[in-house]
């Protein structure tokens, strides 16, 4: 199932569930430059949360599975 980026995340690559992502700031731009990794299972959506470091925005993370 591929992994569709629906805000403040790029995803880089996935390998069965395992989505490495990073996370980008929608307000500024912004893309952090370490990577993530988290696992998606099934129709699911993975959500969470960060604070862009170049301008402060709180930003919402959302990945889904489709």
């Amino acid at each position: 199932m591929p992994a569709v980026a629906l805000q403040g995340v790029v995803i880089l690559k996935q390998d069965g569930n395992l989505v490495t992502y990073k996370e980008k700031c929608d307000s500024c731009g912004h893309v952090s430059p370490g990577e993530r990794k988290t696992s998606i299972e099934g129709w699911g959506t993975y959500t969470s949360a960060f604070r862009c470091f170049k301008c402060g925005n709180n930003q919402k993370v959302e990945i889904r599975a489709e």
